[in-house]
């Protein structure tokens, strides 16, 4: 019974792991189109960025993004992880094919400065773009969502990866050589 299950048990470890693939996604909102008075915007600054998943978001109804990092930026101030003071939420809805059709993206700092992004058929947000700066003034861009693209890095398998699985393979064929012999 031992012979039969080593042929098979050596094919399940010659089976190829999935390598998980960081998935970037990138917004580009429109110009600003309205301003409170007072607001340091103009029409040529709008909201941009971009924030990085272990893998492509799934097609569903909320998703809250799991960010490995990100960078954002409403032309006035910037919000990056690698900043320790800087935060990001992100909540995604997306379509059948994988796009973006509902989100909502806050990015926050202990500094006292914040930017939202948000875009919603029905509720929950009542604008495509908005940047706040520190003193809450604010610019708005109700007409145009913006667009979102993704780039999904092809995942290279590290040298050290290859030794390790080569090492066990040897190691389980000097074990196989063993038994049989034995």
């Amino acid at each position: 019974m031992r012979k039969a299950l080593t042929p098979v048990l050596m094919l399940l470890f010659l089976l190829p792991l999935p390598l998980l693939a960081d998935t970037t996604y990138t917004y580009t909102g429109n110009d600003f189109t309205e301003f409170e008075v007072g607001a340091p915007f103009t029409t040529s600054m709008s909201v941009s960025g971009s924030f990085t998943v272990a893998s492509p978001i799934p097609a569903s109804y909320g998703t809250w993004a799991n960010v490995l990092a990100f960078s954002f930026t409403d032309g006035i101030d910037s919000f990056s992880s690698s900043d320790p003071n800087d935060t990001l939420t992100a909540m995604i809805s997306t379509s059948a094919s994988g796009a973006f059709n509902v989100w909502a993206i806050v990015a926050t700092s202990t500094s006292g400065a914040d930017l939202y992004t948000c875009f919603a058929v029905a509720g929950g947000c009542d604008t495509t773009d908005l940047g706040r700066s520190i003193g809450g003034t604010s610019a708005f861009n109700l007409a145009d969502q913006g667009t979102w693209a993704s780039t999904t890095l092809t995942p290279v398998p590290e040298p050290s990866a290859i030794f390790l699985f080569g090492s066990g393979l040897a190691g389980l064929a000097g074990i196989v050589r063993c038994r049989l012999l034995g």
